[in-house]
């Protein structure tokens, strides 16, 4: 995969498991929550996908 390539699916899969962010707030420094599973269950979709 090149690099191009690989930028677009990173920020598709960090679109999808980012942390949300509470009404009201913006930007890099606000609190939100990540969900671990969410990144797991992307990830494993992701690599099924890759083989």
């Amino acid at each position: 995969m090149d690099t191009t390539r690989l930028a677009e699916v990173a920020y598709k899969l960090f679109e999808k498991f980012r942390p949300d962010i509470p009404e009201g707030k913006k930007g890099w420094g606000a609190e939100g929550t990540l969900s671990i599973d969410e990144i797991r269950k992307m990830a494993k979709l992701f690599f099924q996908h890759c083989t």
